[in-house]
């Protein structure tokens, strides 16, 4: 007998993005119903389901609200969530939103995760708003990826020639 403290997941959100057709016939969303399965057979202490924000506005809600009900029948408490995240707050140097679902058998509260930087003011931001932050700024792709070894040699005849007008920008990249 298998047994875990936690289960974590994210089934395929391409059937409930806003950035797709949302089409309730999309099989990949009965791949939920699969993470459930796991879940009642194995009956982790903990599970963390991680998915896209339109999950929560699939089916006007319904959605929803009827996995966390399925979750509840098998006998966890699922505290606060499911709780709609920017990445960018927790470290993650991109700025996507998720929804994360927690349930317990233990019965324990927990409150949200606690957020290690402030949120990203976007392309058209000032420094000086950077002052009023309560929080460091969040991480980028270039500070996240700085010092790291390059995964290959670069090979100079692959170098692009570029354009006068596109070396500051490659530059800059």
């Amino acid at each position: 007998n298998l047994k875990l403290d936690l289960i974590t997941g994210g089934p395929p959100c391409q059937g409930f993005s806003t950035a797709g057709f949302r089409n309730v016939r999309d099989n990949r969303n009965s791949l939920t119903n699969s993470f459930l399965k796991i879940i009642s057979e194995i009956k982790p202490k903990y599970f963390l389901m991680e998915n896209v924000e339109g999950i929560l506005s699939f089916s006007k809600g319904k959605f929803i609200n009827e996995l966390i009900s399925q979750f509840k029948k098998l006998g966890y408490n699922m505290g606060l969530s499911p709780w709609r995240l920017s990445a960018e707050q927790y470290g993650v140097p991109q700025m996507r939103k998720r929804v994360f679902i927690m349930g317990s058998k233990s019965g324990n509260e927990y409150n949200n995760p606690t957020k290690i930087f402030d949120k990203c003011l976007g392309r058209r931001e000032k420094n000086r708003q950077k002052e009023f932050l309560l929080k460091p700024y969040p991480i980028t792709v270039g500070e996240a990826f700085f010092g790291l070894s390059p995964l290959a040699e670069t090979i100079s005849s692959l170098r692009l020639k570029l354009h006068s007008s596109q070396k500051l920008y490659s530059k800059l990249m």
